[in-house]
């Protein structure tokens, strides 16, 4: 007999009694990978999950502290005036003091007179309210710290020029003239205790039809002259200074 296809025909019976032996480490093997791989997996969404919560919570702050400081005007135009309890008129307009630093009154329309509002359109003093969460989405209410009397809006003694200057809803869509261009201004951010006017926002990219991107000029730092709004800034200035982060506004 062929002493070497005796060795060879042991050999093959050898591997074959070795081969489910060795099928089954192997399995066990890739089954211990892909339970290790599984646990990765979960470990890499949960620290994404905790970054997520982490920065959320984070932005929550921020955004709060900023709330403190600096509301948006058109949330204030979206609102309504209340008595602490149920909305009782309409924001319809601010206007600012002569100089226009800050809010002096607010504007409202009222279809019935409950608190002492006045009933059709009046005006309350800004120093006699607080602003609070709207009951209307993207608004701000203000609420009557105190009843006032009845003011009906011929009290405010505004000239036409002078309405440019002073009413919001004005000032809103104006052009601002930068150093390095004019940008329309989309915005007003008000102190919500005191009323001051602390930035204008504009677009940053008037080129962009779709473009929601905005910035935050300091109001120190912008002039009405002729007029018109204009600062000596740049946009590139002005966003070297931004001192909230752009979807903030």
């Amino acid at each position: 007999m062929n002493l070497r296809l005796i060795r060879r025909a042991a050999l093959a019976t050898a591997a074959l009694c070795l081969t489910p032996a060795a099928a089954h480490a192997q399995q066990n093997d890739n089954n211990a990978n892909r339970a290790q791989q599984s646990d990765n997996n979960k470990q890499m969404r949960q620290n994404a999950d905790n970054r997520m919560q982490h920065n959320s919570a984070d932005r929550a702050k921020k955004w709060s502290e900023m709330r403190q400081e600096a509301v948006k005007a058109s949330e204030i135009l979206r609102g309504n005036m209340t008595n602490g309890l149920n909305p009782v008129a309409q924001v319809k307009n601010l206007v600012l003091t002569e100089d226009g630093d800050r809010v002096e009154y607010v504007l409202y329309e009222a279809t019935s007179q409950p608190w002492q509002l006045y009933v059709g359109e009046g005006f309350a003093s800004f120093d006699g309210v607080d602003l609070e969460t709207g009951s209307i989405y993207g608004g701000i209410d203000v609420r009557l710290a105190d009843p006032q009397p009845d003011k009906a809006p011929q009290e405010i003694r505004i000239t036409r020029d002078e309405a440019d200057e002073r009413l919001v809803s004005r000032i809103i869509d104006k052009d601002m003239k930068l150093a390095s261009g004019e940008h329309v201004i989309e915005d007003i951010l008000i102190n919500p205790e005191t009323g001051l006017v602390t930035h204008y926002v504009v677009g940053a990219d008037n080129d962009g039809i779709f473009s929601e991107e905005k910035r935050a000029i300091r109001a120190d730092k912008v002039s009405y002259k002729d007029g018109g709004y204009r600062t000596s800034m740049s946009m590139k200035d002005v966003e070297r200074d931004q001192p909230y982060e752009e979807d903030w506004l």
